[in-house]
């Protein structure tokens, strides 16, 4: 019965004088709740699961997949300064890649027949290129200047920026080579 009041004095506009005078009738009134406050790290319902491939305490990152789906490279300075690692794609089996006279190896990708083009830094940054055991590294690009951000296509070709037509102009441009320089 009071829900049908209810209904017809909202209508009204009348609710806030019922509620007292039911507060005052002697109906008891049930203590609001507070709304439990979310978790501030709570992902929405449609968020997709995610795996944990690395745990580190420093920084893993820039991880591309080979061919197939089966192996990831990555960066990672967990031995101190920037080097490449290759593992599973499940996480397992990480192995760090050698390095000969490069400062850091870092922005690695794969190419379609399973090798690992990436930027090194002897002195300049260069692209360089590696069998995905480490093993077969060569330079592909050295102009002493900051060539970075490669990128490779299906057949073979890997695309990179380079400054190094800029003279002093600062800058960068896209360049296209074959996987033999």
């Amino acid at each position: 019965m009071i829900e049908r009041m209810r209904g017809l004095w909202l209508s009204l506009g009348i609710i806030g004088v019922v509620t007292v005078v039911v507060a005052g009738a002697g109906a008891q009134s049930k203590p609001k709740s507070k709304p439990k406050p979310k978790p501030a790290a709570a992902k929405p319902s449609n968020f997709p699961k995610e795996t944990r491939l690395t745990k580190n305490r420093d920084k893993d990152l820039q991880p591309a997949w080979n061919a197939d789906g089966t192996k990831i490279v990555f960066c990672s300075d967990r031995d101190g300064g920037d080097y490449l690692y290759i593992m599973n794609a499940d996480g397992s089996n990480v192995k760090k890649l050698p390095r000969t006279d490069s400062l850091s190896d870092s922005q690695p990708c794969f190419t379609p027949d399973g090798k690992i083009v990436f930027v090194s830094r002897p002195v300049s940054k260069d692209i360089s290129i590696m069998d995905a055991d480490g093993s077969n590294r060569k330079t592909l690009y050295d102009f002493s200047s900051t060539d970075i951000s490669p990128a490779v296509s299906v057949d073979g070709k890997i695309a990179f920026a380079s400054d190094h037509d800029k003279g002093t102009q600062k800058g960068y441009d896209i360049y296209v080579m074959d996987q033999d320089g």
